[in-house]
């Protein structure tokens, strides 16, 4: 053999080698494949352009029952279903399938996806692979995903917040449901775009405020919260709060996203701005309640000495030049008016301070008088005030409520008139029956009147047509709500050019007794017998002037405390006829001398009558309000508390 036959054998023996040891490579990776795909959870199967089958993996053989292989089979006598015949034919024509399928077995419910995707080489069909995977754990964690999705819509619907995310690279902007709703917009036409689209919707003073606080996070990775205000498309404008967080690329530390909660907060800051306005009211009607308390001790004696020096000075006509006392009585007079003014004012004032009370029978006259007298600075220099009173039933209502709504309704009548000329300018208060059980007040004015398209708004919250800084445009709303609590019902009839008229419609009292004022104001008794009177007060003018008043036809006793009363009174020279004690007294209240007196001499503690200069703890008004016993609020009228003191003489000798 020549030398070039041996290389050529040694040639082909090499290559022959080169060879095995590839085929046993390929077979040793076909096998490991093979086992891999065989110990797949997947079902997978091949099938050649017959349909037959040419491999199935232990997954496959056990869905459909097999304990040996099925090579060779065809998929319908494999499978048991020709469902699937169509999708064969379309892999085998080249076109992959796929297909998701709900399966009932075993009384549990699977979700699979089956594909049969063709095997292409060279541009030839030689077969198909199926598979079948079960994604019930991952379906089932879909459905989870979107009901929360489903729940987080719901929850920002409720709490009107959306959510939104920026992409730093693109600055694309996704917005929640939600996020179009506060914004105005519609989805189907309005797309959020960019950051500088956005920003152009919100007040021009905070748009560089929006943007710098953004552009801070993105470069310190800071959380951020901050509150601007945005003009919604038909020009209204509301308060939004925006708070979130930055997400951070791990590798690079930059940020990819600003992600974050958007709510519009207006209504919110309203409450809070009503809540913290109610809290002031309620201040200031704690101390209007002490202030209206110290007044009146002083405007009590200043009352009594006023009337006291009026008898005075008539008794001098005929010893003293009339001139001289027409000039005096002349200045007593307008002292005297102007102390009844300052009543008026304290009692509204201690009227507003009074917490809502049941309700009961009430003069419109007294609640009128409150309010005019309150609203006196608004009205005076504005308008004149004519009343056309046509009915005087009393009302079922709470004086302190309704006398809120007339000051309400007094002030907004005196704000409408363009020009301040009472000559011209009329408020027309105007009481009278509409029905046998129903009386309506009217508060009517000559001003501009309403237009037409603002009419079917004035009672909303927050609504107004004044300027800023006069109005919260809550008044008419609360006097609606205050009206209708008592079952009644305020309406509003106007025309333009012509005035405005509100109309508050309550229910009259029914069966009702004299009231304590009456009770009080009642003419005195003929019989004229001088009583024995003991003064129970801790203000010495206040006991002076009382003393001064029914010193002429009683005996006057002074007691300056409970204690002394009580000293006083158990010395027993001789009964008293009526005890004018006062609430508010130190130490012992007048309350407690009561009821000691009452355990030792009930037919005493019948002759008390109570003073107050206002009545505004409420174990005290509910004290008063349990006992029959005759009442008079400080300063009160001379000829009222001589009237009481003879009634009660006269009665001791009944």
């Amino acid at each position: 053999m020549t030398d070039s036959g041996g290389c050529e054998l040694r040639d082909a023996l090499e290559r022959e080698r080169i060879l095995k040891e590839r085929l046993a490579e390929s077979e040793k990776e076909r096998a490991t494949l093979e086992a891999v795909l065989f110990a797949s959870t997947a079902r997978l199967a091949y099938w050649d352009t017959k349909t037959c089958n040419a491999f199935a993996n232990r997954a496959f053989l056990d869905a459909f029952g097999y304990e040996e292989k099925v090579v060779g089979q065809h998929a319908s006598e494999v499978v048991r279903d020709s469902v699937d015949a169509p999708l064969w034919a379309a892999a085998l024509r080249g076109e992959p399938q796929r297909v998701a399928r709900t399966i009932e077995s075993g009384g549990k419910t699977r979700h699979v996806v089956v594909t049969f995707e063709p095997d292409v080489r060279d541009g030839e069909v030689h077969g198909f692979v199926s598979t079948e995977s079960d994604i019930t754990e991952l379906h089932t964690a879909l459905v989870l995903s979107e009901q929360r999705n489903d729940l987080l819509m719901m929850a920002e619907e409720v709490a009107r917040i959306g959510h939104w995310r920026f992409d730093v690279a693109t600055s694309e902007i996704y917005w929640s449901p939600q996020m179009y709703k506060i914004h105005g917009r519609d989805p189907a036409t309005f797309h959020p775009g960019t950051g500088p689209e956005i920003l152009a919707a919100y007040h021009p003073d905070d748009r560089k405020k929006v943007h710098d606080f953004m552009a801070t996070s993105v470069s310190t990775r800071e959380p951020f919260e901050f509150v601007h205000r945005l003009y919604l498309p038909n020009g209204e404008l509301r308060q939004v709060e925006s708070k979130g967080r930055c997400e951070v690329d791990p590798e690079t530390g930059t940020t990819r996203t600003l992600f974050g909660i958007y709510q519009d907060v207006t209504e919110r800051n309203r409450e809070r701005e009503t809540a913290a306005r109610q809290e002031r009211l309620v201040t200031a009607g704690t101390l209007a309640a002490g202030v209206g308390h110290e007044i009146n001790n002083p405007l009590m004696y200043v009352s009594a000495n006023i009337d006291l020096a009026l008898e005075g000075v008539r008794a001098l006509e005929g010893s003293v030049p009339q001139r001289r006392i027409d000039d005096l009585l002349e200045l007593l007079a307008d002292s005297r008016e102007g102390s009844e003014r300052i009543r008026r004012i304290v009692r509204g004032l201690r009227a507003f301070s009074r917490p809502d009370a049941p309700l009961a029978p009430t003069d419109t006259r007294s609640a009128l008088d409150i309010s005019e007298s309150m609203s006196g600075h608004e009205l005076r220099s504005v308008a004149t005030i004519i009343h056309e009173f046509r009915d005087n039933s009393l009302i079922l209502a709470d004086e302190s409520r309704l006398a809120q709504v007339l000051v309400n309704l007094l002030v907004n009548a005196a704000q409408a008139f363009v020009t301040q000329d009472p000559k011209r300018n009329e408020i027309v208060v105007r009481t009278l029956g509409i029905e046998s059980e129903r009386m309506a007040i009217d508060i009517s004015d000559n001003g501009p009147g309403i237009p037409a398209d603002v009419l079917p708004r004035i009672f909303d919250p927050f609504f107004t047509t004044k300027d800023v800084g006069k109005g919260t445009g809550l008044g008419l709303s609360i006097s609606h709500s205050i009206i209708a609590s008592m079952g009644g019902e305020l309406t509003c009839s106007t025309e333009v050019g012509a005035g405005t008229t509100f109309r508050i419609t309550l229910p009259k009292a029914k069966d009702v007794a004299f009231s304590d004022t009456e009770r009080v104001s009642a003419p005195p008794s003929t019989k004229r017998r001088r009583g024995r009177v003991l003064i129970v007060d801790g203000e010495p003018a206040v006991r002076r002037s009382i003393e001064r008043v029914l010193g002429d036809e009683h005996e006057v006793v002074i007691a300056e405390s409970s204690q002394e009363a009580i000293e006083i009174i158990g010395h027993g020279e001789r009964a008293f006829d009526v005890v004018f004690c006062d609430i508010a007294l130190p130490l012992l209240s007048g309350v407690e001398l009561f009821r000691r007196i009452r355990d030792r001499d009930p037919a005493l503690a019948d002759r008390f009558v109570f003073m107050s200069g206002g009545v505004y703890d409420p174990e005290a008004a509910q004290f008063l309000d349990g006992v029959p016993n005759e009442r008079i609020e400080k300063p009160f009228n001379s000829q009222n508390l001589r009237g009481l003191a003879r009634r009660f003489a006269a009665a001791r000798d009944d």
